[in-house]
């Protein structure tokens, strides 16, 4: 969500009939570092710091992400609130500079993969997926449920839909 914010404006100039937001899962998913630290080791042309965080990163951390994981105390990049704000302001914006349909999806619920990797994600993929509905009425945006759909046969790897998954999603939006 963090990444869509400042394109927005750009977005809005395509002028399209229909907005189909799905996102939400990166910014619920709990996580091992704190999203600057991230945002640091991702920077391109960092200096001996940030190379140096990125190989404690990928050496020690990431081979035990659940552990980090639960350290941070299973926290995700945003808060429920920071969540809610920033959703919330981005279907306002659509709203007021657009003619467009909205169709809000909610967040895929985690399957054992990712619940063991990222300990905490499926409790917050049902709250950040509450707050989804929520704004999607507040604005009068159409709301689909991807719960009937199954991590197995819809998005094996816990996260991206694979043929059958996005038939369907297809099927439900139209």
């Amino acid at each position: 969500l963090l990444d869509i914010i400042p394109h927005s404006q750009s977005i809005i100039a395509e002028f399209p009939d229909y907005y189909v937001l799905n996102i939400g899962v990166c910014d619920a998913a709990t996580r091992e570092i704190p999203l600057w630290i991230s945002n640091m080791i991702t920077k391109p042309n960092g200096g001996p710091l940030h190379r140096l965080i990125a190989i404690l990163h990928h050496h020690l951390i990431k081979p035990n992400i659940a552990f980090f994981t639960r350290l941070r105390g299973r926290r995700a990049w945003l808060s429920t609130a920071q969540f809610q704000a920033l959703y919330s302001d981005l279907l306002k914006t659509l709203r007021e500079n657009t003619n467009a349909k909205i169709i809000c999806l909610s967040i895929n619920q985690a399957n054992e993969r990712v619940e063991s990797m990222i300990p905490g994600s499926s409790e917050n993929y049902i709250a950040y997926s509450s707050i989804i509905e929520s704004c999607a009425q507040e604005y009068g945006c159409a709301y689909v449920d991807t719960h009937h759909l199954t991590a197995a046969a819809h998005y094996p790897d816990g996260t991206h839909y694979n043929d059958l998954g996005h038939q369907l999603m297809a099927d439900r939006i139209l």
